[in-house]
């Protein structure tokens, strides 16, 4: 893994950018695997069908960034600002989304298959229909975090997160959301809704 300047970083964004005004016919999609952009300022930037796998973005600020069908497959994402980052479809499985800041993140329909996401705050943000089976959880907040139609598993470790407070969710998540220690104190906060009346 290299570290990438910012100015080769510069041309890679602007011919990205090209590239998805253009609908693929100017430019060139972005190729970020293996790359080491730790600490690297990429807010508000379109990233869309990105291949960051295996990158290094441990404490990145990738917030308000658009991450919609990235590759984002064994990545680093440690410590990384994805507030209010658009990752619908994003192929994530197997990343490292520890101590990740995500309030607001729009993560629907992506795959977190083996994610870590071991006390990252996902306060308010869009799971439904995510792929979670095998995610670590353990220490999370989903405060207000939709999982409608999330695809849950009994090693998603759901009831190790910190707090699940005001969480919305579909019926098939009830059975390990009640191994939370903290379930009948939290329990009236919950509010579960069937897959087709799902709330985005």
């Amino acid at each position: 893994m290299k570290k990438m300047s910012q100015e080769k970083l510069n041309r890679v964004l602007q011919q990205h950018e090209l590239w998805v005004e253009s609908g693929g016919r100017q430019g060139e999609r972005a190729d970020l695997s293996n790359a080491d952009l730790f600490g690297v300022n990429l807010s508000h930037v379109n990233l869309s069908r990105t291949d960051l796998s295996r990158a290094n973005l441990s404490g990145a600020d990738l917030s308000h960034t658009d991450l919609s069908r990235a590759n984002v497959y064994h990545a680093d994402l440690s410590d990384a600002l994805l507030s209010h980052a658009t990752l619908t479809g994003a192929n994530m499985y197997h990343a490292d989304l520890s101590n990740a800041w995500a309030p607001g993140a729009n993560l629907s329909d992506a795959n977190l298959t083996h994610a870590d996401l071991t006390r990252a705050d996902l306060s308010d943000a869009n799971l439904s229909r995510a792929q979670l089976s095998g995610v670590s959880l353990s220490g999370a907040s989903l405060f207000h975090t939709n999982l409608t139609g999330a695809q849950i598993s009994a090693d998603t470790q759901l009831h190790q997160c910190l707090v699940f407070k005001h969480l919305i969710c579909s019926p098939d998540a009830l059975p390990w959301l009640i191994l939370h220690p903290k379930w009948s104190e939290l329990k009236s906060t919950v509010t579960v809704v069937d897959d087709g009346d799902n709330q985005e």
